[in-house]
């Protein structure tokens, strides 16, 4: 069965998840590990990543609900991580909804250097001040009180992961599989992570033919020996736990070399500035390299130039109308701890991210309706019903940011890397996008 990841729950997300063209036979049951980017619970949009809590305790309910299979074991059924405050969260929600449930859960809750743990089993009050430097500055100095609740009956005691100060990471904090799980603090008016996935190397080829007729020669020999019924069992030994193994025979299997090097993903949440100041460490160098990167993109709109670069001057005065002012935009996403195309695709251009995805659009900028997983590159992509003529002109403006942040991205990046990159354009997200990042060549 796959294992899968969520990155934030908003109050749309168990909505979205069993609309038939989002979920793309994605069950609810099959979600293992949440994360949590931070702990606002100011929107109600329904995109897939989404930076919002607000959905995290219908969800969990559905998922492992009395009306849900029961856990086989007293093993978590549910992990989940995101800032200080996540626990009691939680215990708080599910204790006031009277949520009974019928499996196990655990939260991992990473904290700054300078913030306090919350116990498995609180007492007194719970009270502390932001003082940590890695942390906005209007955040800094506010006093927060978290209600002090006992564990849920279904929690087990999760992890207080404190940041590594030396890289400014919380580095592996968990593994799936053979994708490990880091997060570094990014800029928002909170609190906030981005988290990277990274996979390990792995083997572009497996057991030569040769290698397989020499194991299967050893079948009786290995049976008199070891009462191994089937040889090729021994595979995994090889492949998996890359053992070397002498048969009886005196011939040897040797592991394939793990010469395919593994992928990165990087997935931000609500931010501002995803190097929340750090030079060299952080996200900036957490991300370096990625083979994708997620970034907000809250706020557009159209300067002079791109005015000019406008099909024609009915298109152009279309995108006008639909974006923010020039001067508007982006003092309005900073205040708000939002981007806008130019932070969004410099900051791809930092980290030479080699694949750019970017969502989570105001309100006043709805997806178009599409009929499509892939990229939207064609208005013969669009749903054909009453809503039409604007789901082509949200296309359009779709259309323009992804060229914002295509150019952002590519003048920032350095001249040895940008030669490579050709045409590649930055892609704009809608709900039920599937962007396939195909493995690495050896």
């Amino acid at each position: 069965m796959p294992r899968l990841t969520r990155s934030d729950c908003g109050e749309g997300t168990q909505r979205q998840l069993i609309l038939p063209h989002v979920q793309a036979g994605v069950k609810l049951s099959n979600i293992r590990t949440i994360l949590i980017t931070h702990l606002h619970p100011d929107r109600t949009c329904v995109c897939v990543l989404i930076p919002d809590i607000l959905g995290l305790t219908p969800l969990i309910f559905s998922m492992m609900g009395l009306s849900s299979a029961p856990g086989k074991d007293d093993r978590p059924r549910l992990e989940l991580v995101g800032p200080l405050g996540l626990r009691a969260f939680l215990r708080t929600t599910l204790s006031i909804t009277y949520a009974t449930l019928n499996s196990c859960f655990v939260v991992h809750e990473l904290l700054w250097p300078s913030q306090p743990a919350y116990p498995h089993h609180p007492s007194g009050s719970f009270i502390y001040t932001e003082e940590d430097i890695y942390l906005p500055p209007d955040v800094r100095g506010q006093t927060r009180t978290l209600p002090c609740m006992p564990p849920h009956a279904n929690e087990l005691p999760g992890r207080d992961i404190r940041m590594d100060e030396s890289t400014g990471t919380w580095p592996q904090i968990l593994q799936l599989g053979n994708v490990w799980i880091s997060a570094a603090p990014i800029t928002h008016r909170c609190p906030t992570v981005g988290y990277v996935f990274e996979e390990a190397p792995t083997a572009s080829k497996s057991v030569s033919p040769r290698d397989l007729a020499i194991l299967d020669s050893n079948a009786e020999a290995l049976f008199d020996l070891y009462q191994i019924r089937h040889p090729r069992s021994l595979l995994s030994r090889v492949l998996k736990a890359r053992e070397t193994l002498t048969l009886p025979d005196g011939h040897v299997l040797v592991p394939p070399p793990l010469d395919r090097p593994g992928r990165k993903l990087c997935i931000l949440g609500d931010t501002s500035d995803a190097t929340a100041g750090l030079e060299d460490k952080g996200m900036l160098a957490l991300a370096r390299d990625a083979d994708l990167l997620v970034h907000e993109c809250t706020y557009a709109y159209m300067r002079e130039k791109d005015v000019l670069a406008a099909p024609s001057p009915e298109h152009a005065q279309l995108l006008q109308q639909l974006l923010l002012a020039e001067g508007e935009a982006e003092p309005r996403a900073l205040s708000r701890g939002h981007s806008v195309p130019r932070i969004a695709g410099s900051f791809a251009g930092l980290i030479r991210a080699r694949h750019v995805v970017f969502n989570h659009f105001s309100a006043r900028l709805p997806a178009p309706h599409t009929m499509s997983h892939a990229p939207l590159t064609s208005t013969d992509q669009l749903r054909p019903d009453a809503r039409l003529a604007e789901s082509e002109q949200w296309f359009h403006v779709m259309r323009e940011i992804e060229r914002q942040v295509t150019e952002f991205w590519h003048a920032s990046l350095p001249e040895d890397v940008r030669a490579h990159m050709g045409d590649r354009r930055a892609v704009a997200a809608y709900d039920g996008l599937a962007y396939i990042l195909p493995p690495l060549s050896p």
